[in-house]
């Protein structure tokens, strides 16, 4: 139930056969919208042969994957993945700007952003 099976652009079925695996072992399936795919057989395989829980266009696959991979029970909601992500921006900023002090230009920027996200 923790898992979860990606499947992008391709050819032939062997992408299917593991998400098969994945599908009937309670896990996520997720594949690219063939309509985007530069080769859609294998995703459209996938979505031929078994129930795809997801049908994603390339661009919001990573940002699925971010917010799937920090379930627990079920999909958190809209809201606590903001608070965390605000959390981890204003983390990851303060960060840089402890290291960023020799570069001035870079220091007052990240000072710049930093402020906004405390607005």
């Amino acid at each position: 139930h923790r898992v979860i099976a990606v499947v992008l652009t391709g050819l032939l079925r062997d992408g299917t056969e593991g998400l098969k695996a994945v599908h009937e072992a309670g896990g996520i399936t997720i594949v690219q919208d063939p309509a985007g795919a530069e080769y859609p057989d294998m995703p459209a395989s996938a979505m031929r042969d078994l129930p795809v829980t997801f049908c994603l266009e390339l661009g919001d696959i990573g940002a699925a994957l971010d917010l799937l991979a920090r379930r627990k029970v079920g999909l958190e909601t809209g809201l606590a993945v903001s608070v965390r992500a605000m959390k981890c921006r204003v983390a990851l900023l303060a960060r840089l700007m402890a290291q960023s002090k020799r570069n001035p230009v870079t220091f007052q920027f990240l000072c710049v952003e930093m402020a906004a996200l405390q607005r």
